[in-house]
């Protein structure tokens, strides 16, 4: 019997001067029982940054191609609370992050 969990995850916060970066990093678990053993195995992977400065918001993928916070959102819903809850002021034109 084999057991996946896969889950998105805010990492770290990084602070340089006015600057905080947030990465956005998928987890990926995974138990598996052979015999009377068990296999453990886990592995993670970043998938997005969110940078913050005085000038504004801006989340970038891997690629370095821009993110809307809606496309962070939909790759993510479960974060959307924590980044509420860490970042109120983060908008898009003046809308908060999607409920």
């Amino acid at each position: 019997m084999e057991k996946l969990v896969s889950e998105h995850r805010l990492g770290q916060q990084l602070v340089i001067g006015n600057m905080t970066i947030i990465p956005i990093e998928k987890a990926v678990y995974s138990a598996s029982q052979l015999g009377s053993g068990m296999w453990l195995a886990g592995a993670k992977k970043p998938v997005a940054i969110i940078i913050i400065t005085s000038g504004g918001v801006q989340a970038l993928d891997m690629t370095a191609a821009e993110l809307s916070l809606a496309d962070i959102h939909e790759m993510a819903p479960s974060l959307t609370d924590q980044l509420n809850k860490r970042l109120p002021r983060i908008s898009d034109n003046g809308a908060k992050w999607p409920a």
